[in-house]
Order: structure tokens, then sequence, then C-alpha cells
């Protein structure tokens, strides 16, 4: 919890590019609090003349998850839920693509993860995290729900939901099965 709160506090500006992004929070996130371990996380990965910023592998070295990470400055403009004041929440994958950055993210995170086999993905510009999946049983992807992180505390008021959603030991996403 010591880092998430050190990254809550010392980068609330959000004037990170994306290299700095990605070191700073992103790395963290994925090492420290949901304990990827080195040799299972792919940066840069080429993939037809492009890179995805994070592939993360199963222990049977296969695709888990994908991430494409973008600028912490890059805003991604979720739907309010004014039900809820919960840091998370579902969304269709559909409705957040209204907004232009999560939009193109997900296009280009989709295309790495057609390209390698592999089902899920997320893009993050650091503090929101959007998790979904992209080939269950024929439906169509975008009319499914995405697991939302409203911002870092997230994964300090729910390390349990995090850990269990993301984390290394986990292997594939629980993104239906979290709780909303």
């Amino acid at each position: 919890m010591k880092a998430i709160n050190e990254l809550i506090n010392k980068y609330a500006t959000r004037q990170l590019n994306e290299a700095d992004t990605r070191f700073r929070i992103v790395d963290t996130i994925l090492k420290e609090t949901l304990k990827w371990p080195i040799d299972t996380i792919d940066c840069e990965k080429f993939i037809n003349g492009d890179r995805a910023d994070y592939v993360l592998n199963r222990k049977s070295n296969t695709p888990a998850i994908i991430i494409e990470s973008k600028s912490s400055s890059i805003y991604f403009t979720l739907p309010k839920n004014p039900n809820s004041d919960k840091n998370y929440q579902k969304i269709t994958i559909e409705k957040l693509m209204t907004d232009e950055n999560i939009k193109n993210a997900i296009l280009q995170v989709k295309d790495y993860c057609e390209n390698l086999g592999c089902n899920y993905a997320s893009i993050t510009n650091g503090f929101e995290w959007i998790i979904f999946q992209l080939n269950p049983n024929n439906k169509p992807w975008k009319k499914l729900p995405a697991f939302i992180i409203r911002d870092l505390k997230f994964f300090r008021d729910n390390y349990t939901q995090a850990y269990n959603l993301l984390s290394y030991e986990r292997e594939v996403p629980e993104v239906f099965g979290c709780d909303v």
C-alpha cells in the first residue's frame, strides 16, 4: 500500500509523458502491487510493424493480457455513475468508445490482441484503467462490459479485488467476475 500512496501523492498533477507514466506508475502497479514477475512481462513487443507497450504472459508463456499505456496527461472521459461512490464500475465498450482517446487506445490494443491471439486487453493512462475481453463465445465485443478503474486509489482501497482481477496468480483477468 505504501507504493500506491506514494504514486497517488507524487503524481497527482498528472504531468508525465508516456514513457514516465509507464516507468513510474504502470510498472509499479504491475510489479509491486499485482506481483507480475519481470520475466513474464514483455515491453515494447514488436507486432506487425508496431509495438505493444506490455504483454503479460501466463506461466505457459502465452499472452494473458495486453496493456496499452498512454501519457498520464491524456484523460479518458468516463461516463459518470451517479448511483455509486465507488472508484470502479462496469461500462460497455461501446459507450466508452464515444471518447476519442479511449476509442483510439482500445482499437490499438485490440489489434495487438488479435495478432497475438490474446482475449484480454487493458488501456491505461496510469490513473484510469479499462480492462476488457474481446472474444467470449462469439458475442459482439463492443457490447461487452469493461471493468473501469477510475483512479489509483482503487489499488489501495480495493487491494484484494485488484489482485484477484489482474495479478500474475490470476493469469486471466476476472473482468466478468468482479462485483460492481
